[in-house]
């Protein structure tokens, strides 16, 4: 729930959590949503309406509340090539949330299949308002790179994460990263 100036007071509306961590939190600035990622297991309740999962499934699910307790929308991923704690979330315009994963091997989300350059890599997904992935984004070499943390400014996402491994240069986005110490831990 809200309290009376739109902050995110408490989570009592969120049932079945007890399999489940918390991942990341995030609340929109212009309209009182929040976003919430939990990774885990069991069935869920909002408001006392169980959520369509697979409760048996081990997953990540990202689910965009609105101000009033009801589901805007959600989305699950199989987390087996997941790496739970390297992943952030955050608001960007009009409402639209932002994924940061750190996966190996192959993920599906929306029926679309990420495949990882060796390691673990990074995947950054866009959703709309109405959950529609409108892009997605993968970073990766053979070694490992991962994300720690999402910001989104002035239409501008932001990302921090870790890299180790051989390699010595490597293109992530724009950005060319050199180690001159060829010690990337």
């Amino acid at each position: 729930g809200f309290d009376e100036n739109n902050q995110v007071s408490q989570f009592n509306i969120l049932h079945g959590l007890e399999n489940r961590e918390i991942l990341a939190l995030s609340q929109s600035i212009n309209s009182s949503q929040v976003a919430i990622t939990l990774n885990g297991s069991g069935a869920i309740n909002l408001n006392n309406v169980p959520l369509q999962i697979d409760a048996n499934q081990n997953n990540l699910m990202t689910l965009k509340i609105n101000k009033n307790g009801s589901l805007a929308w959600l989305k699950t991923i199989n987390n087996e090539f997941l790496t739970s704690n390297k992943f952030d979330l955050c608001f960007g315009d009009e409402n639209r949330v932002f994924l940061g994963i750190t996966f190996e091997q192959t993920i599906e989300v929306d029926g679309n299949n990420f495949v990882s350059q060796g390691q673990e890599d990074i995947l950054l997904l866009k959703f709309d308002n109405n959950g529609t992935m409108e892009w997605s984004k993968t970073f990766g070499t053979e070694d490992v790179e991962n994300i720690s943390k999402l910001f989104y400014d002035n239409t501008v996402l932001f990302f921090g994460g870790e890299f180790s491994g051989e390699k010595q240069e490597r293109l992530i986005g724009d950005c060319q990263f050199v180690n001159q110490t060829n010690s990337l831990q």
